[in-house]
């Protein structure tokens, strides 16, 4: 709501009141997919009372190992694979991938790139079939393709 607020009072030239509000919405993905994996972590992470931008972050990284920003980077990452998989006629193969977007390899961590795009390769057909369900759940589909 604050989002959509301040570009309708601001009059941000190229956002509409609709596109801020879902960018308000989704800027803190990875907040929801901690409380969605494990809502007793997020509530040990708000028990710790903090209220700063700068102490949840620590929070989250002390209770969960991992924090809502870098979680949403990861949710990112489905992002680009799935455009790479797409625009690559279908292709599993994911080591170009690999070399050609820093997005994917700055998840890798200490994986050799070998192993990580074998790693992605595997995960292309639940991502597929997941966007597939999702497309039906929403009701996207409104006429068969071809």
């Amino acid at each position: 709501m604050t989002s959509r607020a301040i570009v309708e009072h601001d009059h941000v030239q190229g956002i509409t009141s609709g596109h801020a509000y879902l960018a308000g919405l989704l800027h803190d993905i990875g907040r929801f997919v901690l409380f969605d994996q494990s809502p007793e972590f997020i509530r040990a992470v708000d028990d710790l009372a903090w209220t700063t931008p700068t102490e949840l972050i620590e929070a989250e990284r002390q209770i969960c190992g991992i924090d809502h920003a870098e979680l949403g980077g990861r949710v990112k990452l489905a992002d680009w694979l799935s455009i790479w998989h797409r625009s690559h006629d279908g292709t599993d193969e994911m080591t170009e991938a690999l070399a050609v977007l820093p997005e994917i390899r700055a998840t890798l961590g200490e994986r050799e790139p070998s192993q990580a795009a074998a790693d992605l390769a595997k995960l292309l057909p639940e991502m597929l079939a997941a966007g597939t369900r999702a497309v039906h759940d929403l009701g996207l589909i409104t006429r068969s393709p071809g």
